[in-house]
């Protein structure tokens, strides 16, 4: 008798175990369903209750994490990854916290999740399209380059891929070097806003003004409220000394993009020439805390501390800048 019941206890808690698994991978299949449908509430709740039969169901936790990305909550997307990571370490995951990483502008840590991502997945392009981004940010441009180029050695038909390069050929000033690529995703894709943008700021750099508007105007034509292509007409239109329909656009781009540091360095360029460099200096400063990469953000601060009557410090950027012609122009030593 009591050997009966002691096999009955085991067979029971058996399927006590069964039906707990079973309800913990229903509640993972409903939440994955109404993610799918962008319900992201009805997601969030299934993934909790799952959470609450098993603490550490990494994928719960993971899918959490991709719903608090998808919200434009980073720090909880990385905490939530963080959590999955910890439950039970995969590939994905690490993909998934590099990218958070990424947007939240911690790059060492983002590079740090693809390496480990590398480790156990190779020839991911995704992944290598995230690097090399990475890389770009970190400056690291040589390593950068070579990433983009094994890339266009595995897909050379997207043109996305091309207009990677082309962009990083642009911050790196090989001009010579960027429009074939930039010219390349266009013929693969007559309509792509993002390499007709690109040209656009090439042309600003050569002082075509009127080209770098026709370019920019043709990338909003297939792009209608790009905040990045709006941005970049307003500053083609600073740089033509058309001040008021430039702040026209660069105030439309902050509304669109309120985090995009390019969008403050262009409204403090108007500041500056106002001549009102005492906002402008706070602009220039507050993008140089956002985002130190900004282009050409040193040299603005170093002109308007310069104008504001800060000589020795204006220089001290306008060295830092490495801009020789206006450091000469302004008599720094």
């Amino acid at each position: 008798m009591s050997r009966y019941l002691l096999l009955l206890l085991v067979s029971t808690a058996l399927f006590s175990c069964e039906t707990q698994e079973v309800k913990i991978q229903q509640l993972l299949l409903k939440g994955n369903l109404a993610l799918e449908d962008a319900q992201l509430e009805q997601a969030t709740y299934y993934y909790k209750e799952a959470i609450k039969l098993d603490s550490c169901f990494a994928d719960a936790w993971n899918n959490l994490g991709t719903i608090a990305f998808r919200r434009g909550s980073k720090d909880e997307a990385i905490l939530n990854y963080d959590q999955a990571i910890q439950c039970r370490p995969t590939p994905s995951f690490y993909l998934n916290r590099a990218n958070a990483h990424f947007e939240n502008l911690s790059f060492f840590s983002a590079l740090k999740d693809i390496e480990a991502f590398e480790k156990e997945t190779a020839d991911s392009i995704p992944a290598l399209v995230l690097k090399g981004q990475i890389l770009a940010r970190l400056k690291r441009y040589d390593e950068a380059k070579a990433t983009f180029t094994t890339i266009l050695s595995k897909d050379s038909l997207n043109p996305d891929h091309w207009v990677n390069r082309g962009t990083l050929y642009y911050y790196t000033k090989e001009f010579d070097k960027a429009t074939p690529d930039l010219m390349k995703a266009i013929e693969l894709d007559s309509a792509n806003g993002e390499a007709f943008n690109a040209l656009a700021m090439i042309q600003v750099e050569s002082g075509a003004l009127k080209e770098a508007m026709r370019l920019v105007e043709q990338a909003l034509f297939f792009e209608p409220g790009h905040a990045h292509f709006i941005n970049n007409r307003g500053y083609i239109k600073i740089l033509l000394g058309n001040l008021v329909d430039g702040e026209t656009d660069i105030n439309d781009s902050m509304v669109r993009e309120p985090d995009n540091p390019w969008v403050y360095r262009n409204k403090g360029l108007i500041y500056y020439k106002l001549n009102e460099f005492e906002s402008a200096e706070r602009l220039f400063r507050q993008v140089l805390s956002m985002d130190s990469s900004v282009d050409k953000t040193a040299e603005y601060l170093g002109l308007t501390l310069v104008a504001a009557g800060k000589r020795a410090e204006g220089c001290q950027w306008l060295i830092k800048s490495q801009a020789r012609a206006l450091v000469k122009s302004n008599r720094c030593p």
